[in-house]
């Protein structure tokens, strides 16, 4: 019975893949970040990201930031996360430098074996000078449905279908619906201070529902995270 339920879960998840991949991709690009955990106890931890993002090899668009964050971890399912993320743009669309605080909460819970269920919600603050200084802010959320491939000892590998939309709040608090994020992430657990992640997924950028696929493209993301 366990080899049917993961049976089903792995071509549930395949299936979603070959879904997206359906869609035509017009570029790919290239991101790749490392994240430091520190454990201070039980219930803290702080962790700093380095990451930078490829969007064109061609042209040379790059966009380097860095992210430090807080997170407390109580009793039970939930996590709550307080960080800030400093970004520095050079593509054909920006060139100019945003800092962007933001709170976060997630919760996990297992689904039915061998699938485990995690939500993500993160609200952010968007500060970017060019000639100006302007802001907006946006809401996160990330649904994330995975399975355990392989387990032995500290090690494991495991797949998931996690996809993340993105709401843009503008005047008079209207929220736009504004990115998808189609991700299909592998990660391998090397021991209890290594983890390796390679995430592919699509992005759509649109306005709403209906233009869902007018705008997008295909993202080879790479992952490296230390616990200490």
């Amino acid at each position: 019975m366990e080899f049917v339920k993961k049976a089903l879960v792995l071509c549930f998840l395949f299936c979603c893949f070959m879904t997206v991949l359906k869609a035509e991709v017009t570029t790919t690009n290239w991101w790749a970040a490392y994240t430091y955990n520190k454990k201070i106890n039980e219930e803290w931890q702080l962790s700093a990201r380095l990451g930078l993002r490829y969007y064109s090899f061609d042209k040379g668009y790059y966009r380097p930031d860095f992210c430090p964050h807080v997170q407390y971890t109580p009793e039970g399912n939930f996590k709550f996360m307080l960080g800030a993320r400093l970004l520095d743009w050079n593509t054909d669309k920006y060139d100019l430098r945003e800092y962007r605080p933001w709170i976060g909460t997630s919760y996990s819970h297992a689904m039915f074996q061998p699938l485990t269920v995690s939500h993500t919600i993160r609200w952010e603050h968007r500060f970017w000078e060019d000639g100006v200084v302007d802001y907006n802010n946006r809401l996160r959320y990330r649904i994330k449905l995975g399975t355990t491939l392989y387990k032995k000892e500290e090690k494991r590998l495991q797949m998931a279908f996690s996809p993340e939309m993105f709401w843009v709040f503008g005047a008079y608090d209207q929220a736009t619906y504004s990115i998808t994020r189609w991700g299909f992430p592998l990660t391998y657990r090397y021991s209890k201070k290594w983890q390796f992640d390679i995430s592919p997924f699509l992005q759509t950028n649109h306005n709403g529902i209906a233009t869902m696929l007018d705008d997008r493209f295909w993202v080879l993301q790479f992952n490296i995270k230390t616990f200490l």
